[in-house]
């Protein structure tokens, strides 16, 4: 009998403990403690106590991963900044330079926070002066929550966290470079053009001319992909590709001549048919890449890439072909004369039955243009 009692006493004392330790937190952030679950109440308190003390540097790493799975449960933006309020954030963020289980368990629940929540991605950035960023799998994490939330991408632009990205491109660390550049190119995936000018204007073409050619091909793979996703969009984003008397396409055409890595050459490509689908300048720009003086159709590295034993290559290079011989171009019919000249529309009639459906739907969409115009 007195064991029952004094389970009863002791579950009726740690209730009243976590209410009281719950109950200040609940209440600065607006909730009222005496309405509010119990499990709301006891979430706070173990909160606090997973703050207060030094139990978020221990080995255990279960009790770490616990921390995530705090997370889960809040879906709520004011619980968020509860935990935000109590330091939880610098110590998840002390964690991504902890063991693989601490910094796995700190990035997940990172993400979690980070999550369409503009308030809390101001707060990341912002948090020691940009050196939440100087980590790797911070960068991951900045990476992955800027594709889709077009929020997170201005609150990191009003906050300083694009100058401390393009710092980090500058890095001496090419694992720092990479992530740097992949955030940079998730930032600008379908962002208006006004995000991309804010983004340009800090990072400047000469900059991203070098990262085109960095040393780690890793890096030049994800800076044309960062090119591809500039020049995307409206016409007015192609003039990206043409700042500083067109650095950046001089880099782009450089890499297709002499790039080994089927990876770059796939983003060079694809970067190279979105300059395409621009205005008559950008299109007789591309035309001098593929076809320069000194070089003839067979050495022409677009006659080369048609022929590819890569579909995706075939695919992006056909895409280039459709873009140029547009029939609302005025000047598609001189085009279409020079790549019949260079032997490129033969090419493209035998890629009219090529084995991958994606080229052979962007061979017939070309071949179909290019027929409008006469065939002979």
């Amino acid at each position: 009998m007195w064991r029952e009692t004094l389970c009863v006493v002791v579950v009726w004392v740690i209730r009243r403990w976590l209410m009281q330790r719950g109950s200040l937190c609940l209440r600065r952030c607006g909730y009222d403690p005496t309405r509010a679950p119990l499990w709301l109440v006891t979430v706070t308190s173990y909160a606090r106590w997973l703050v207060g003390g030094d139990i978020m540097y221990g080995v255990d790493s279960n009790l770490y991963v616990s921390v995530s799975r705090l997370y889960e449960l809040m879906v709520s933006w004011k619980m968020q900044q509860l935990l935000l309020m109590h330091c939880l954030y610098e110590k998840l963020v002390g964690g991504l330079d902890g063991s693989m289980s601490q910094r796995d368990a700190s990035l997940e629940s990172i993400a979690t926070i980070l999550k369409n929540n503009p308030g809390a991605v101001s707060k990341f950035v912002e948090l020691q002066n940009g050196r939440a960023l100087r980590s790797v799998a911070a960068l991951g994490a900045i990476s992955n929550i800027v594709v889709d939330f077009t929020p997170n991408k201005s609150t990191i632009i009003q906050c300083g966290g694009i100058k401390e990205l393009v710092h980090l491109t500058k890095s001496m660390d090419s694992s720092l470079r990479l992530n740097a550049v992949w955030s940079l190119r998730n930032m600008i995936f379908l962002a208006d053009k006004m995000c991309k000018e804010a983004i340009f204007m800090e990072l400047t073409a000469s900059s991203v001319a070098t990262l085109i050619c960095d040393p780690e091909p890793s890096v030049q793979e994800q800076a044309l992909a960062l090119v591809r996703n500039f020049v995307d969009g409206c016409m007015d984003c192609v003039e990206f590709a043409f700042a500083e008397n067109g650095i950046i396409l001089d880099a782009v055409g450089r890499q297709l001549k002499k790039s080994p890595r089927i990876e770059i050459i796939i983003q060079g490509m694809y970067a190279v048919s979105n300059i395409a689908s621009g205005n008559e300048f950008h299109k007789e720009a591309i035309m001098q890449m593929i076809f320069p003086q000194a070089e003839s159709g067979p050495q022409s590295f677009l006659s080369q890439y048609l022929q590819s034993n890569d579909s995706r290559l075939r695919t992006s290079a056909a895409w280039i072909i459709v873009n140029l011989t547009a029939p609302a171009s005025p000047g598609a019919f001189g085009r279409i004369a020079k790549l019949r000249n260079f032997g490129l529309v033969a090419q493209i009639k035998r890629m009219a039955s090529d084995p991958c459906m994606d080229v052979k739907l962007r061979a017939r969409v070309a071949l179909g243009q290019i027929i409008s115009f006469g065939d002979s």
